[in-house]
């Protein structure tokens, strides 16, 4: 079977492209076939040697740990029924970088219908992170409630699953794609952490801080914490002192949140997520899926940073994962372009010159040809948006074949107008065609069912 190892500890070149023997269920375990896998910063720190003794890890070894995928066999003691399910499971920080991954059978917990295998691989470790965290901090309606970073994949999700609290959510992460993706997922305001600032420009204090940075960040968001507020650091790194926060009356949580300890709370937490993105309550932000061949160039683009969302590997082949997953990518995208009021984010998931004429807004009076047309229309029509307060995406339809696509979604936000201040609502109908161009889905037509957004 394909696998990828790391023949060594360093950087993301060690990792090599092998062939190993397929595994056999042992008594208790089950063989998975493995659709997508998520890749972690403990992915990182045990290749490139500085984790590798904490978790007992030698080279050479096969990287990788959340998988989402599909029995195909099982051993001795085992319900046969199993086989053909589809599953998440964890291997233990390695063995996932494969086409197969023998895991217990206890582990596995089923994924609902209508969830695709690559959201549930992004959900494996984000999901049931990010409610142990919103469960440990008792968000109350109308509380507010810092998170940062917010661009990430666990960061996005806890963007999410705060607002589901009743929380009203400001998010702190860095650059124009991630400040848009953390007003997609329901941020009301957002402040790019890169600024010196950035802690004035939250405006009131927080009751909550959902802290995944500390040091400097974590400290500088501690200071905004009113009285009686809570603390939670999943960084692992040095933050606020427990003295101060006695002295302030804010309860501050460490990383024991996220260290589960039983195997009941990981199979709770993890079926409690994939329940709500099935039911279409949250949706995991995938920023990035790679091939297993890949698996290097995943691990470097982790490390240059900035992404957006969770990076997945996926041992199926790619034909299989271009298409639908890719695509909804696609459409969260677009989303983030128009809760940001950014026209160049919009501008920038079109082909490039394309024969088909597009027509926007309803008005086939108005056909766009060039990307500098289509960014004209889309200044215009972002033009009186002030700021955005709630952006979702729903009734999302998705068909793909081979290099063309096709999605129809409504795209409803809401927010004020830059000039008059005054709130406004907005629902699109949105048809778009896309294709796939240098291994990357782009928008080639696209049709709104309504005059525009304001």
């Amino acid at each position: 079977m394909r696998a990828v190892q790391a023949q060594e500890f360093g950087g993301p070149e060690v990792l090599k492209r092998v062939e190993l023997d397929p595994p056999e269920p042992a008594v208790g375990a089950a063989v998975v076939a493995v659709h997508a896998v998520d890749v972690l910063g403990l992915d990182i720190a045990i290749r490139s040697g500085d984790a590798a003794e904490s978790f007992g890890v030698a080279p050479p070894y096969v990287p990788g740990d959340g998988v989402a995928g599909t029995v195909v066999a099982v051993g001795d003691g085992v319900d046969r029924q199993l086989v053909g399910r589809r599953v998440v499971t964890t291997t233990g920080t390695q063995g996932a970088y494969a086409e197969r991954v023998a895991v217990s059978a206890e582990d596995l917990v089923t994924v609902p219908d209508g969830l695709k295998l690559a959201a549930a691989a992004a959900l494996v470790h984000d999901g049931r992170t990010a409610l142990a965290l919103i469960e440990a901090a008792a968000i109350r309606p109308g509380e507010r409630v810092l998170v940062v970073p917010a661009g990430s994949g666990l960061g996005l999700m806890l963007v999410q699953l705060a607002r589901l609290a009743g929380g009203t959510v400001v998010a702190a992460a860095r650059g124009a794609e991630q400040l848009a993706a953390a007003t997609a997922a329901g941020a009301t305001r957002v402040v790019d952490a890169a600024s010196s600032d950035w802690t004035v420009q939250l405006g009131e204090s927080v009751d909550v801080v959902l802290d995944g940075v500390g040091e400097t960040t974590g400290c500088a968001a501690f200071e905004v914490i009113t009285s009686g507020g809570r603390y939670l650091s999943y960084s692992g790194k040095p933050g606020p002192e427990p003295d101060e926060a006695r002295r302030r009356d804010v309860t501050l949580f460490g990383t024991e949140v996220v260290h589960l300890g039983s195997s009941g709370a990981t199979r709770r937490l993890t079926e409690r997520v994939l329940g709500e993105a099935a039911a279409g309550r949250v949706r995991p932000v995938i920023g990035s899926i790679f091939p297993l061949e890949g698996a290097a160039e995943a691990h470097a683009a982790f490390e240059r940073g900035g992404l957006v969302g969770r990076t997945l590997i996926t041992a199926a082949e790619v034909d299989a994962m271009a298409g639908h997953d890719e695509l909804i990518g696609l459409v969260e995208r677009f989303s983030q372009g128009f809760a940001a009021a950014d026209a160049e984010l919009l501008t920038g998931l079109w082909a490039g010159d394309e024969e088909a004429l597009v027509y926007v807004a309803g008005e086939r009076a108005r056909p766009l040809r060039t990307r500098g047309e289509i960014a004209r229309y889309h200044r215009e029509t972002l033009d009186p948006v002030g700021s955005v307060d709630t952006a979702e995406v729903t009734d999302l339809s998705v068909e793909a074949a081979g290099d063309r696509g096709r999605v129809f979604f409504r795209f409803r936000f809401a927010g004020r107008e830059a000039a008059s201040d005054e709130r406004f609502e907005v629902d699109i109908r949105i048809t778009a065609i896309a294709r796939r161009r240098d291994d990357q889905w782009v928008l080639v037509h696209y049709h709104e069912s309504s005059p525009g957004p304001v």
